[in-house]
């Protein structure tokens, strides 16, 4: 009798609850962060209260405000995920927030769209 090689695929990334990052599903925000990669109309954060978009006064310059504030509850895709084990990125889940879509009963709606990486602990997967 010969042994057949086992072959495996790319290790899954798992969010806290154990579920499956996979490409196309949606995921939600689970900590406050920060975006440094936005557009400049798109710098600024969330009113609590209305959950509105308020932009950055232009005139300021310091590094850690030149983001968009991120809320627990902004809504993404994914876009890729990484094999942490062949490429060894750092945060391994690709997401992209679009205005207008992924919008639920949180109701936070990203000014602009972006792209960005987050570590697993980071997100949530909602679909």
């Amino acid at each position: 009798m010969v042994a057949e090689p086992v072959t495996m695929g790319p290790p899954i990334q798992l969010d806290s609850n154990g579920k499956e990052y996979t490409v196309g599903c949606v995921v939600r925000v689970a900590l406050p962060l920060k975006a440094f990669q936005v557009q400049r109309k798109g710098r600024g954060s969330f009113d609590p209260e209305t959950k509105a978009f308020v932009p950055r006064p232009e005139d300021v310059t310091e590094r850690n405000q030149l983001c968009l504030e991120l809320p627990p509850g902004l809504l993404g895709v994914v876009k890729r995920v990484y094999d942490t084990e062949e490429l060894g990125p750092n945060f391994a889940v690709h997401v992209k927030f679009t205005p207008g879509e992924n919008v639920d009963s949180d109701g936070y709606d990203t000014p602009v769209p972006f792209l960005m990486h987050f570590d697993n602990h980071e997100l949530e997967v909602v679909e």
